[in-house]
């Protein structure tokens, strides 16, 4: 869903910032208990975080965008609920601020 409406409206979005983009990626038996489950019902061949495939995690090549790679993690990494260190994804996207010096 998300190809066609980037394709069509990609250039309308404010060109004075940057973009970055991040996978997860979580192995069935990793994932938060949701996950497991998401997993299950809506199963990929693909290396993905319970529901996006990481390869449609980061922005199409002909957008101006940083691709931050793939890291181990579910898509609620962002909760609280979580085993994996939210804080340290957090500190990362601190540190590429600073090396953009942004921060």
């Amino acid at each position: 869903y998300r190809t066609p409406w980037f394709q069509r409206n990609y250039k309308k979005l404010p060109q004075n910032i940057f973009y970055t983009s991040l996978a997860l990626r979580s192995d069935w038996h990793e994932s938060h208990v949701l996950m497991i489950l998401t997993k299950f019902l809506l199963k990929s061949n693909e290396m993905n975080d319970g529901i996006v495939d990481a390869k449609y995690a980061h922005f199409p090549s002909y957008f101006e965008s940083s691709n931050l790679g793939v890291i181990k993690g579910h898509h609620l990494i962002g909760s609280r609920s979580s085993l994996y260190c939210q804080e340290a994804l957090i500190e990362s996207l601190v540190c590429y601020l600073k090396y953009k010096k942004l921060l």
